[in-house]
């Protein structure tokens, strides 16, 4: 299976210091820079995108403060497209059955998040995690957990020999301008867009990025779903 991350938007409504988009992150709209459009993404898709090979990873920012949102989700499970939407739960996002929300319970937030399909729990060690895994082994409530990212608080990375490769053959990006990328690491060039129907260059992961946290991360929901 190959994995297509879509970064539908920078808006988010809340500040996390760990996030890895805080750096681009909005608090209200901009529309010179949140540019994709359900047309222009649904008709890339079906140009370049089999939806019987790739897993979609709906991200943000906050997918639930994406304008089009309510009709996206049912129009790409329409289409045959199956994925997750990454989500911190506090908006309502279109429940499908090709896409589960996979709600993170974040940091500082105590009470669980009011829209879920499961909860992904970070294993930050400044936040009592344990705590909430107790609580969703007790209420009967789907959980998963992940590593934190100490990148963003020691400028220590991952030991890598913990993420191993699970099978995903290439990856893909789109940015919130409907940018393509093969991974969010690698910076856009101007005119690769959903917009100029341009065509992929996916990432091969087993040569190029055999250990991404990220992929591992969206692996975890592959037959799941």
């Amino acid at each position: 299976m190959n994995i297509l991350t879509i970064s539908i938007t920078t808006l988010c409504n809340r500040k996390c210091f760990y996030c890895p988009i805080a750096k681009w992150r909005l608090e209200k709209e901009d529309t010179s820079i949140n540019k994709i459009t359900n047309d222009a993404l649904i008709k890339w898709l079906k140009e370049f995108i089999n939806p019987n090979e790739w897993f979609l990873e709906i991200t943000g920012g906050e997918p639930g403060l994406y304008r089009e949102i309510k009709t996206l989700m049912p129009e790409l499970s329409k289409s045959g497209y199956c994925g997750i939407v990454k989500t911190n739960g506090s908006l309502p996002i279109p429940k499908t059955k090709n896409f589960p929300l996979v709600t993170a319970w974040h940091k500082d937030v105590e009470e669980i998040p009011k829209w879920y399909d499961t909860i992904l729990i970070i294993k930050n060690p400044d936040d009592n995690w344990r705590r909430k895994v107790k609580y969703c082994i007790l209420n009967g409530i789907p959980y998963k957990t992940v590593l934190f990212d100490e990148w963003y608080k020691t400028k220590t990375p991952y030991n890598k020999d913990f993420l191993p490769y699970h099978g995903t053959s290439q990856c893909l990006h789109i940015n919130n301008r409907g940018l393509i990328t093969p991974c969010s690491k690698v910076t856009p060039t101007e005119g690769n867009d959903i917009f100029n129907m341009y065509k992929p260059q996916p990432l091969n992961v087993m040569k190029e990025c055999p250990k991404c946290k990220n992929i591992l991360d969206v692996e975890m929901f592959i037959n799941s779903v």
